[in-house]
């Protein structure tokens, strides 16, 4: 893949070095070595399939529910909280089939395929939206279903 940053440290590689690492040059002052250079980029190209394959936000999905350390929050909820510690980069959230996906370059640890699966209504325990369960609760006191 052809990125205009050190997968390793972080540092902005002019567009002419971007191409000569295509050819295994590494014009990068970290003096990464070439087989840690290949181990990161191996890393990226195991994540990038899934992350590509998932599909872009919409504006409905900033509303659905996600599992983020434990807790629901809303998509748009956590996008605004989430982060990780040495980001390089970190690409725009994806919406896959069954969770939400987002592709972050971290220094010194290279690709990390971060993963929050979807909450959804019909589910039980943890999952279930307070407002749901709230609500499912003042029904089965008053007898209806």
């Amino acid at each position: 893949m052809l990125r205009d940053f050190c997968l390793n440290c972080g540092s902005p590689l002019p567009f002419l070095a971007a191409l000569a690492t295509r050819q295994r040059a590494h014009p990068c002052v970290c003096t990464a070595s070439s087989e840690l250079l290949h181990l990161l980029e191996r890393q990226e190209q195991a994540h990038l399939p899934q992350y590509v394959q998932a599909r872009p936000l919409s504006e409905t999905d900033l509303e659905r529910l996600v599992l983020c350390d434990g807790r629901p929050l809303t998509v748009a909820q956590m996008i605004g909280v989430g982060y990780a510690a040495n980001a390089i980069r970190a690409l725009v959230p994806r919406v896959a089939d069954r969770e939400l996906v987002q592709l972050v370059y971290i220094k010194r640890v290279g690709s990390v395929l971060f993963t929050w699966p979807f909450c959804e209504s019909g589910l039980a325990g943890p999952h279930r939206p307070e407002r749901l369960r709230i609500k499912a609760e003042g029904q089965a006191a008053r007898g209806e279903e």
